[in-house]
């Protein structure tokens, strides 16, 4: 029916239409009763309307309204189970079982869409308007191709979706906008008990704000969680949308943080009742430091499912840096036997002391025979150099040593990551030393008449007995000897004389040094003038010294000889004759004294 006034009178009473219908030109048709259409109509033109009988239910069954073209659809209770596509207005509120799809222009229904299930479809370059009336629409489907700003129109209505819902302008990762191209207050409703839900490795995953915590890890450690995008509803339609970590709620900033969890892209579709899978995120922590501020967005395509900000937290602690201010080598030097011989050891811990930093504790685990250790450093904080343990020499016996203390170190989380305690690679410090004997003074007769006897530690008798007179004077060599023990080191023997000889003679006495220990000085001599007759007595005094190549130069104290002596004089000689029966004949000795 082409024109106004175009007419087929058979076609007035159509009730069913298995061909081609075709209005244009402005045309007004108007059905008598309910028409089933399992055709084709085609309505084309302006002022062109197909006016559907009031009380009636009109059914587009397999076939189509198409091409309105700029004509009206008008009437009550249109149930479309085919296809209705096209441009145009529809005055009525179709129940929409089939498939309805704005095509080449803008498809206008005054008071919305009825979907008992059924599409809605847009179709790139075409536009659907839904604000009319006062009625929310609904589909199973709702297909928006619309690639203009406002290509859906939905005025102050909702659309209600039952199965799926897509925007093919809603862009991708970042970029996502579910709303994309669609004007209006309304909202794109999501049928059913939809909700999103985060699994995984999270906590109140079920709220607007879950949690993915890695709580306190240690720089070099790696460690990746997983989240789940879920669909917890039973009914209703499935879910897409997108990973944001920029905008809508997204700020992963953090380079440390990686994986398809942090990595912006789609999702979907989840069905009801179904996950997306895991998305994992990593923590590379190869900085020290927290992770602040690092959030994903989790935005869908539905007003009325909750979008989700994902809030990544954690931080990364160094290990404690273990530092010797004072270097790794202790040198004693030369002591003695029976020294009381420590010295310190600085400990430092190095780590940065920003808040995350671990302390440092140390002791000794070892060290080699004759090396002695002592003290621990406990917690000592980040940047802080006040700790000391001490290695000492064992000076029971003497000998040279030469050896490493084995320095453990432990990084503590104590008061900062709370990680507990992690072994450090620990540190050898090299001790060396000598421990020598002193010096022992020790007087020796070498040769000559009397003997020598030692009275206690430093003191000796030099003893010539009884002499007559008669007989040539006396002459002893005496040595003196630096006494230690076997080969063990020692230092050598120095010293000076002091001497009160009176009738006594003495030679070689002169100061000396260097005697090394084993050794002895001798060519000092001690004689008598026994031309007078008595007891006779002296002393020889030696100021000792012990000293060695370290420096050390200390006084033994003084060592005494005590000399004596007993001059008597030559027998009588009657006494003589008498004992050998021979006869006295006095004489005298002009050398003898009394």
């Amino acid at each position: 029916l082409s024109g106004p006034n175009s007419v087929f009178p058979e076609m007035e009473a159509l009730s069913e239409n298995q061909g081609t219908f075709t209005l244009g030109n402005g045309r007004i048709f108007s059905t008598a009763g309910a028409l089933t259409n399992s055709g084709t109509i085609s309505i084309a033109g302006t002022a062109t309307e197909l006016n559907l009988a009031a009380g009636f239910t009109h059914t587009n069954t397999a076939g189509g309204i198409v091409n309105l073209a700029g004509g009206r659809l008008a009437g009550e209770s249109i149930r479309n189970e085919g296809a209705l596509s096209g441009f145009g207005t529809v005055t009525g509120r179709p129940v929409n079982h089939g498939g309805i799809r704005a095509s080449g222009g803008t498809l206008v229904f005054e008071a919305g869409i009825q979907g008992g299930s059924g599409t809605v479809e847009i179709d790139p370059g075409a536009a659907l308007d839904l604000s009319g009336g006062a009625l929310g629409s609904s589909a199973d489907f709702l297909i928006h191709n619309g690639g203009a700003p406002g290509s859906l129109n939905l005025g102050a209505n909702d659309f209600t979706v039952e199965a799926d819902y897509t925007n093919s302008g809603a862009g991708s990762g970042n970029s996502y906008q579910p709303r994309a191209n669609i004007s209006g207050t309304g909202q794109i409703l999501a049928g059913g008990d939809v909700a999103q839900e985060l699994e995984g490795d999270v906590t109140s995953g079920g709220t607007a704000a879950p949690l993915l915590d890695f709580g306190n890890v240690h720089v070099g450690d790696t460690s990746t969680l997983n989240y789940r995008i879920a669909n917890s509803g039973a009914t209703g339609p499935a879910l897409r949308g997108a990973v944001r970590t920029a905008g809508a709620g997204g700020n992963i900033t953090d380079p440390r943080l990686t994986g398809g969890g942090v990595t912006p892209g789609n999702f979907g579709p989840i069905a009801a009742g179904t996950d997306a899978g895991d998305l994992a995120v990593t923590f590379n922590a190869n900085t020290a430091g927290a992770l602040t501020g690092q959030s994903v967005g989790i935005v869908n395509n539905f007003d009325n499912v909750t979008d989700q900000t994902l809030a990544v937290t954690g931080a990364a602690y160094r290990f404690a840096s273990p530092g010797l201010p004072g270097g790794t080598a202790v040198n004693f030097g030369i002591v003695h036997v029976g020294d009381i011989v420590s010295q310190s050891v600085s400990v430092a811990n190095d780590a940065v002391n920003d808040g995350f930093s671990e302390s440092l504790s140390a002791s000794f685990s070892g060290a080699t025979a004759g090396i002695t250790t002592g003290g621990s450093v406990v917690l000592l904080g980040p940047g802080a150099a006040g700790g000391s343990v001490s290695v000492g020499l064992d000076t029971s016996v003497a000998g040279t040593f030469s050896g490493t203390a084995n320095l453990a170190f432990v990084s503590d989380g104590a008061g900062s990551s709370g990680l507990g305690e992690t072994a450090l690679a620990g540190q050898a410090v090299d001790v060396t030393g000598q421990v020598n004997h002193y010096a022992v003074p020790l007087f020796v007769l070498q040769s000559g008449p009397g003997s020598l006897t030692q009275n206690g530690t430093t003191v000796f008798t030099l003893d010539l007995g009884t002499i007559s007179s008669l007989d040539p004077a006396p002459v002893l060599t005496l040595g003196l000897t630096n006494d230690v023990p076997g080969s063990a080191p020692s230092d050598t023997l120095a010293g000076a004389f002091l001497s009160d000889l009176h009738s006594f003679t003495a030679g070689g006495f002169v100061p000396f040094s260097g005697v090394a220990g084993g050794q002895t000085l001798g060519g000092m001599t001690i004689s008598l003038d026994n031309s007078w007759n008595g007891v006779f007595s002296g002393t020889i005094t030696l100021s000792a010294d012990s000293r060695n190549s370290g420096g050390y130069n200390g006084s033994l104290g003084d060592y005494v000889i005590n000399l004596q002596a007993i001059v008597v004089p030559e027998p009588s000689v009657s006494v003589l004759l008498l004992i050998l029966g021979g006869t006295v004949c006095p004489r005298r000795r002009s050398r003898r004294r009394s």
